[in-house]
C-alpha cells in the first residue's frame, strides 16, 4: 500500500515540501536499501532537502538508517535507508466462505498474525459480535511493542451501511439483522470501518493497477456466492441501501422456483453458487468443503471441472455475466473466486459468454483472473486507516 504514497496529499491543500516528504518516503519504501544520495539524484532534489526530510522520518520511526559496509571495500561505509514497516499496523477482518478471518497487517503489507472462526448457519448478532471482538482482542495482543495500531477494517457480504456502521442483512447468515459495529468499536477501543467486500477488493485493484482507473471495470465473483462490483473511471459505485450490481440474486431461466438463501426464489445463486452445488458435488464426487480456497485446490487436482454439474453451472453464470455486461458495458472484467481460477472453467465461461455477443461486441471487453482469493480485501480494508495517519506524518514540521 506504500507504492502510491507519493500522491498522498493530492486532492487537498498541501505545500511543496509536504509532497517532497511523501515522495522521499515512497522512494525509501519501494527501492531496496536506497541512500540519501540516490534519492536526491532520482528525485532531482537538493541534498539538504533530502537530509531534512529523512531526519524527520527517522525521528518519527517511519524509517531507519543502517550502516552497510561492503566486504573488502575501503573507505567510509554507506548509510542505507529502509522503511520501518511495523511502525504502523491495522487489523483486517473479512468473510471467506462461512468464516470470519482476521489478520494483523503492517504498512508494508506483511501479515504479522492471523486467526479465523467458522460461523454456523443460524448464527445471530450476539455471537457474531463476540466473534469479531475475540478476533480483535487476539490480534491486538500480537501487535509489536513499538507499533501504533490504527484500528480495524472490516469487509462483509450482503447489505452494508458503511456510514452508520451497520451490517444490515446477509443471505449467508440470514439471522444477522442490523448488527451495530459502533458497539464493537466502543467495546474494543478501536476505530472500525466497514464496507462491502467486493467494493473493497475492487478499490484495492484500482490502487494497485492505476491503468484500471481510466476504464470501466467490473469485478465478478463466483464462489460460495455470486456477486459483483463496478467502478466508473476509478470510482467504485454504490447505493444508499448498501448494495450494487447484485447479479447473484437476479432470476435466471432454469432456476425454476428454487429457494435462495436471500429468501427469494429462482436466483442465479440457486443453480450456480458453491452453496447450491455442494449437495450434488458431495453425492457425485465426495466434496464436502465450503471453504473457497480448499475448493479451488480440489478443482485443480480433480476432473470435476469437466463434470456435468460444473458445465451446467457455467451456462447459468454466463447468462448472469452477459446480463450485467449489457447493463454496465465494462471495458474490463476481473474474475475472482475458485471456479474462475481453474483454467478449464475460465476458458469455457469466456467462450460461452462470447457466443452470446453480437459480432460488433466481440473482443470489446478484456478479462483477467484474480488468484488466491480476496487478498485485496485484506489490504483494501485497512488502506484508509494507513492513509489517514500517513497524511499526518508526511507533513514537514520544519
Amino acid at each position: 500500500m506504500l507504492f502510491t504514497i507519493g500522491d498522498i496529499h493530492e486532492g487537498t491543500r498541501y505545500r511543496i515540501k509536504d509532497r517532497e516528504k511523501a515522495l522521499i518516503f515512497q522512494s525509501i519504501c519501494t527501492e531496496r536499501e536506497t541512500t540519501r544520495k540516490r534519492i536526491a539524484e532520482n528525485l532531482k532534489l537538493r541534498p539538504t532537502t533530502v537530509s531534512a526530510v529523512t531526519q524527520e522520518l527517522i525521528e518519527d520511526s517511519l524509517i531507519e538508517e543502517t550502516t552497510n559496509r561492503s566486504a573488502g571495500k575501503p573507505g567510509r561505509p554507506e548509510l542505507k535507508l529502509i522503511p520501518n514497516n511495523n511502525r504502523l499496523t491495522a487489523i483486517s477482518i473479512f468473510v471467506e466462505g462461512k468464516k470470519l478471518k482476521g489478520k494483523l497487517v503492517n504498512m508494508g503489507e506483511e501479515i504479522l498474525a492471523e486467526n479465523e472462526y467458522s460461523l454456523e448457519n443460524d448464527v445471530e448478532n450476539e455471537e457474531v459480535e463476540r466473534t469479531i471482538f475475540r478476533l480483535t482482542e487476539e490480534l491486538k495482543k500480537a501487535n509489536p511493542q513499538d507499533s501504533k495500531l490504527l484500528g480495524a477494517g472490516v469487509s462483509l457480504v450482503g447489505t452494508v451501511d458503511s456510514k452508520e456502521k451497520r451490517w444490515i442483512t446477509c443471505a449467508r447468515w440470514n439471522r444477522i439483522k442490523n448488527l451495530d459495529f459502533k458497539r464493537i468499536e466502543e467495546k474494543s477501543g478501536l476505530k472500525i470501518t466497514i464496507r462491502r467486500a467486493l467494493d473493497t477488493e475492487l478499490e484495492y485493484q484500482l490502487i494497485k493497477f492505476p491503468e484500471y482507473r481510466k476504464e470501466n471495470i467490473l469485478l465478478f465473483h463466483w464462489g460460495y456466492g455470486i456477486g459483483s462490483a463496478f467502478a466508473f473511471h476509478g470510482k467504485v459505485l454504490t447505493s444508499s441501501i448498501g448494495r450494487f450490481a447484485e447479479i447473484g440474486h437476479t432470476r435466471v431461466p432454469g432456476a425454476d422456483d428454487r429457494p435462495c438463501l436471500c429468501g427469494s426464489r429462482g436466483c442465479l445463486e440457486t443453480v450456480a453458487a458453491m452453496w447450491a452445488l455442494l449437495p450434488e458435488l458431495k453425492e457425485m464426487h465426495g466434496i464436502e468443503t465450503d471453504d473457497e480456497r480448499s475448493f479451488a485446490d480440489i478443482l485443480e487436482t480433480e476432473s470435476i471441472a469437466r463434470s456435468k454439474v460444473i458445465k451446467k453451472a457455467i451456462s447459468h453464470v454466463s447468462i448472469g455475466l452477459t446480463n450485467i455486461f449489457r447493463i454496465l458495458y465494462p471495458d474490463h472484467i476481473l474474475l475472482i473466486g475458485p471456479f474462475t481460477e481453474n483454467q478449464v472453467i475460465f476458458e469455457r465461461l469466456i467462450l460461452t459468454f462470447d457466443a452470446t455477443l453480437p459480432g460488433y461486441m466481440k473482443g470489446a471487453v478484456g478479462f483477467s483472473t484474480i488468484r488466491g482469493g480476496f487478498k485485496g480485501s485484506i489490504y483494501g480494508n485497512v488502506y484508509t486507516l494507513f492513509l489517514d495517519k500517513l497524511k499526518e506524518l508526511l507533513k514537514m514540521r520544519a
